[in-house]
């Protein structure tokens, strides 16, 4: 093969990946189990919210059914953020920076840990501390 069937071959395969990851991110999330009988309930069923913010608990659920739906950006920001409250949704924002999947673990380990820690935590508080990780992480690979 010479050069430029070479980079051509390359174009093409770029080419290829680029559709496949496309099609795959513009593909529907699949439906919530709603046959799940255990702690997790359907979204939107049950939600406690109080004031801008959901109870941790009813969080972490949504955030498990998100996880198992492999849900996108646009239906994670509308589920957590059902009223569409703007302070809310710049916290959530903040996790954009990761792939989805990665952002719900991210947002999971925490809703975990306040869960633990803190009796009556809000969605806000692990979003906060996930906030404060991503910042801690920031100045680690800054040296700082």
């Amino acid at each position: 093969m010479n050069g430029l069937q070479v980079v051509a071959s390359i174009g093409l395969l770029l080419g290829l990946l680029a559709l496949a990851m496309a099609l795959l991110r513009n593909r529907p999330a699949a439906a919530p189990d709603t046959t799940d009988t255990g702690s997790r309930q359907a979204i939107g069923a049950d939600a406690l919210v109080t004031g801008r913010s959901m109870s941790a608990d009813a969080a972490r659920d949504k955030v498990l059914i998100l996880m198992d739906g492999h849900a996108f950006w646009p239906e994670i920001l509308k589920t957590l953020n059902p009223s569409d409250d703007s302070d809310l949704n710049d916290m959530l924002l903040a996790l954009r920076r990761h792939d989805p999947m990665t952002a719900l673990t991210i947002l999971n380990d925490e809703l975990k840990v306040v869960l633990k820690t803190k009796p009556g935590a809000l969605l806000e508080d692990a979003l906060r501390r996930s906030k404060g990780d991503m910042a801690m992480e920031y100045q680690t690979r800054m040296g700082d």
